[in-house]
């Protein structure tokens, strides 16, 4: 099977997982966040922030440089799957240690410490299943993890279906949120044991400790993005009350549910770009090229439309007890866009093991994120909180984008015939939005991606070889490789 077949399903098969899991889970935060109201909303987003801030000690880095070390050798290892599962499960308890030690530092009032304990392990346990996760994707067995996302996404919907049924409370909720985890990470375990038959071995000390060095500074990197991702909600919940949090977190969930778009797209990407840049760097090139050409596109055109419809998007979600919500998305979409390209670039630098460079680019947009959120969300709030983490992310493609070209990846005319092309459709799908506000969103949506679509074509943006690689997403022909079992 053609290298450009095998990525294109692998997209299409983490893409239908994510948005699958991203549906459930936006219905599941919505139903959430309308049974419990702004105030207890927040103090569930809250621990969900506390949790991802230290899910970095359960995880430091040992997903990705597992994903890396196999995505070299095209097949599960055993012993290196068993020291992936180890380490998460050794450092679990620290990690869990290290949460309760924060929301003590932060002064949280008991009812939101226990939130804050029960839905911190069950996030923190979902690091069990990022491993297996990891295995799968890098053997380019990608319908395994959209598997996996199904069943999370089941859990969800009918955990959703219970809460407005028994009409739960927030601490009822939380247990509920930790039984889905555990029971997802237990049938990821199980899937790769079944599907993939490589049974993973117990390692060495010594082998595991190589395995963390290698992972360490990626986890450096993970624990400076998780700091300017979630420094803004912390000092929100520190200067204001739960209910801005709820209003803020409402916006950030729908903004980072896009997500789903960059993350399968690089991930699919990234094993080849492992094998390009060993074997072949004028294709290396032309594949980053590719991949940002797509995400500008999509980026762009997403912001744009959010932008413009955003007092729908949260009516629609939300209902009106959240309108505060509408300007602190309009402004958070656009670090979506930018953060679509950076997936890319840091694929294709990863790919060049460049792991130092990520994690003083990284370093560098954590401290400018603090420093900016001290400055500006005393005054602001939640709309300041979104300003800063535009700007950091504008400061964080720029550092990608250069240490890119200090790796020696070319960038020509086409980048900027690229974002002129793409511009030209947002203002003209913009214009089309406005003419019709007062049509349903639903229909919006549609007719916006419609106009956008069509404008793309009409400029020339996709070439002859763009959409033929369309169309090998929907070929079904040739079976996906097999991977033998040891």
């Amino acid at each position: 099977m053609s290298v450009s077949k095998v990525v294109s399903r692998n997209v299409l098969f983490l893409m239908l997982g994510d948005v699958v899991h991203k549906i459930a889970s936006i219905l599941f935060s919505t139903l959430v966040a309308r049974q419990i109201g702004a105030e207890s909303f927040g103090v569930f987003s809250i621990a969900l922030v506390l949790a991802g801030l230290v899910a970095v000690v359960a995880d430091p880095g040992v997903s990705q440089i597992l994903y890396r070390n196999l995505s070299e050798n095209k097949e599960p290892s055993p012993f290196l799957v068993g020291a992936g599962v180890s380490l998460v499960l050794l450092l679990l308890p620290l990690s869990l240690l290290c949460l309760v030690a924060l929301a003590f530092v932060f002064k949280y009032p008991p009812n939101v410490f226990r939130v804050i304990a029960v839905v911190g392990l069950g996030v923190l346990v979902l690091q069990v299943r990022q491993i297996y996760f990891s295995a799968f994707k890098a053997v380019s067995r990608s319908q395994l993890v959209a598997v996996g996302m199904w069943i999370e996404s089941l859990l969800l919907i009918g955990s959703a279906a219970a809460i407005v049924k028994r009409n739960l409370d927030l601490p009822q909720i939380a247990w509920l949120y930790l039984l889905i985890c555990l029971l997802s990470a237990v049938f990821a375990g199980l899937l790769y044991y079944i599907r993939i038959g490589v049974r993973y071995r117990l390692s060495s000390p010594a082998y595991m400790w190589g395995v963390l060095r290698q992972a360490l500074p990626l986890g450096l990197q993970s624990l400076m993005i998780l700091i300017y991702l979630y420094a803004d909600s912390v000092m929100l919940s520190l200067m204001f009350s739960s209910e801005v949090i709820g209003y803020y977190r409402a916006a950030y969930a729908l903004v980072t549910a896009l997500n789903i778009i960059g993350t399968a797209l690089s991930s699919s990407v990234f094993p080849f770009f492992v094998r390009l840049q060993a074997n072949d760097r004028n294709r290396l090139d032309e594949a980053y090229h590719k991949t940002m050409k797509y995400l500008l596109a999509l980026g762009c055109g997403i912001a744009m439309g959010t932008t413009l419809l955003a007092n729908k998007i949260i009516l629609f979600f939300y209902g009106s007890g959240f309108s505060t919500s509408i300007l602190p998305l309009q402004v958070l979409i656009w670090s979506e866009a930018l953060i679509f390209l950076s997936f890319a670039t840091n694929a294709v630098l990863l790919a060049q093991n460049r792991r130092w460079a990520l994690v003083q680019g990284t370093a560098l947009a954590a401290i400018l994120n603090v420093a900016l959120n001290m400055l500006i969300i005393r005054f602001y709030g939640a709309v300041g909180a979104a300003s800063t983490t535009v700007a950091t992310e504008v400061f964080a493609l720029c550092f990608l984008l250069w240490q890119a070209r200090r790796s020696g990846i070319c960038f020509d005319r086409r980048w900027l015939s690229d974002l002129g092309r793409v511009g030209l459709a947002c203002a003209l799908m913009g214009l089309v939005l406005l003419l019709g506000a007062n049509l349903p969103l639903i229909l919006l949506v549609v007719l916006g991606a419609v106009v956008y679509g069509y404008v793309l074509l009409f400029v020339g943006f996709l070439d002859g070889t763009d959409i033929d690689l369309a169309k090998q997403v929907f070929t079904w022909t040739e079976r996906q490789p097999r991977v033998d079992s040891h």
